[in-house]
């Protein structure tokens, strides 16, 4: 017999304070009924067998924390021999989660189109990890590689702009998370998925990062998401965003860059 969390059984401490709870208790009852009359006088006023209810309803409490104290220590016994075999690539999902992918040039908002396409793209998924990066103007790794695409979708569903501390679109640290967070020991095929609207605003050189991702061997597949034409970035509490000159900041697709990385 083993536990899974051994610590909880420390919480056993708690049953016996609660006995000497009801000791107490008890104790107290009995004093005062012993002030509040004579003794021959209770066996009429105190229904018969309160006293045995009472204990056994106290029993049984006691009883309960103990079997809740060993099931949160997670009792385990015997074991399962399980071969799990994986074939694939190892994905990271880079998803742009700046401001401007609020923008409703594509039905019902950049972001909400592709995280669709994300959750399309998993269902195709067979053995592949795949983990998630989210960046605006920095960027940091929600979602370690793993085949659980149900916790997958979960890390996913949470992000929104408001989620990162930085406005912007720094496409270079993107890539340098991304390229982080895989193993480099692994032999599988490696891929980097960019969701973005491309319009980088970070202080790195977005090419470049790529090139690095070229030289670790990692592929780079850029998804443009947006129209060339442009449209205003909406503001979190309704209207547009606006440059200090009062114009209307606007914002496009740049698939030229993508398409150079």
């Amino acid at each position: 017999m083993t536990f899974a969390r051994v610590e909880m059984l420390f919480l056993i401490w708690v049953v016996p304070l609660l006995l000497l709870v009801y000791l107490y208790g008890w104790r107290k009852r009995r004093i005062i009924l012993e002030r509040f009359a004579d003794p021959r006088a209770l066996v009429g006023l105190v229904p018969p067998g309160i006293n045995g209810r009472r204990r056994l309803r106290a029993a049984m409490v006691l009883c309960s924390g103990l079997l809740l104290v060993v099931a949160l220590a997670g009792p385990q016994y015997g074991f399962q021999w399980q071969a799990v075999e994986r074939h694939g690539v190892d994905l990271i999902i880079a998803l742009d989660c700046s401001r401007s992918m609020l923008a409703q040039d594509i039905q019902p908002t950049r972001l909400d189109r592709a995280k669709r396409e994300i959750v399309d793209l998993l269902a195709m998924l067979q053995g592949d990890r795949v983990g998630l990066v989210a960046f605006s103007g920095s960027a940091f790794l929600q979602c370690p590689l793993t085949i659980d695409y149900d916790a997958f979708d979960l890390f996913l569903n949470v992000l929104t702009p408001d989620y990162l501390p930085m406005g912007g679109t720094d496409l270079s640290a993107s890539l340098q998370t991304a390229l982080a967070a895989f193993n480099t020991q692994s032999a599988a095929d490696k891929a980097i998925i960019l969701i973005t609207d491309g319009e980088h605003t970070g202080r790195g050189d977005p090419e470049e990062a790529a090139q690095a991702a070229q030289k670790a061997g990692v592929k780079l597949f850029c998804i443009g998401v947006g129209s060339a034409e442009g449209v205003p970035v909406p503001m979190g509490g309704g209207g547009f965003q606006k440059k200090p000159d009062g114009q209307i900041v606007m914002t496009r697709l740049d698939e030229p860059l993508l398409t150079r990385m």
